[in-house]
């Protein structure tokens, strides 16, 4: 969520540097992936740092299992921003 706060915030002040955004892959910690190739599950079940309830996948597949194991709403990079921008 301060991710998207702060691309939202910079966009939106002229600054065209807005770069890659990364996000690490739930099941492989030690991994980056791009967020715009990313998965992400928004569900109460997961207790995130930031509070956001919020984790990411880099396989669509294992997203939608821990949704269909603990319930959720699955959500791309640009969905997902459009989501909390629009809160």
């Amino acid at each position: 969520e301060c991710m998207v706060e702060y691309e939202e915030e910079k966009s939106s002040g002229g600054e065209n540097g807005i770069f890659d955004s990364y996000t690490i892959d739930v099941l492989n910690p030690g991994v980056l992936i791009n967020s715009d190739d990313a998965f992400f599950i928004l569900s109460e079940s997961i207790k995130s740092p930031m509070s956001g309830n919020l984790a990411s996948y880099s396989i669509k597949a294992e997203a939608e299992n821990y949704i269909k194991k603990n319930g959720g709403e699955l959500y791309d990079w640009k969905t997902l921003k459009v989501k909390f921008i629009n809160k």
